[in-house]
């Protein structure tokens, strides 16, 4: 595990959001896997982290129970999350806004402000290992086999975003020793995943 300072300020944190439909399903999904994923390398002082979705008919919602349950049966909690919708303040507090779908990037594209520095993107852009379709499907109106199929994907999709992140935007403040464990760690991930 890696070793991580008692505190990080918040602007040198990292920020990701997760953004999907109503932030019931694949958002709330991505959001608890990527902040396991955290826990379990020791990097959690290192960012902050967040879902939304594109419509707001969900606010203040639970992410959906059979979202919850396959969450649950993989050993990640989804159960403290609440849905919110994408703001236009989310692209002045966020580095990464990472869409679950081609549609979910058009929006958060089309919400985007010229000022802007951060990164908008799919998920499985990041993935080291898929080669099928960018988009991860919507489980919603599917049947229980259709989110473990998104969950699969979000995983995928949330190792290759924290390895990028990891040697990107933290390679100048981790040691090379650490991101060294960090990746070895990371691919224990994937291997179990």
């Amino acid at each position: 595990m890696i070793e991580t300072p008692d505190e990080v300020s918040t602007t040198d944190k990292v920020s990701v959001l997760f953004v999907c439909t109503a932030n019931v399903c694949r958002s709330p999904t991505a959001h608890g896997v990527f902040e396991d994923y955290l826990k379990r390398t020791n990097l959690e002082a290192y960012f902050n982290v967040d879902s939304a979705g594109t419509k707001a008919q969900h606010t203040g919602k639970p992410p959906e129970a059979r979202a919850q349950k396959i969450a649950v049966k993989a050993g990640y909690d989804l159960s403290h999350l609440i849905a919110r919708p994408l703001l236009d303040e989310d692209f002045m507090r966020f580095d990464y806004i990472i869409a679950m779908d081609s549609g979910h990037l058009n929006h958060i594209e089309s919400m985007q402000p010229p000022t802007f520095a951060g990164t908008a993107a799919l998920l499985m852009s990041f993935s080291n290992e898929y080669q099928g379709s960018l988009d991860i499907p919507d489980p919603y109106y599917g049947a229980t086999n259709d989110f473990v199929v998104a969950l699969d994907l979000v995983e995928q999709g949330c190792i290759g975003l924290l390895e990028h992140i990891v040697n990107t935007d933290l390679a100048g403040r981790l040691e090379s020793s650490q991101i060294e464990q960090d990746s070895e760690t990371l691919e224990e991930l994937s291997n179990q995943d």
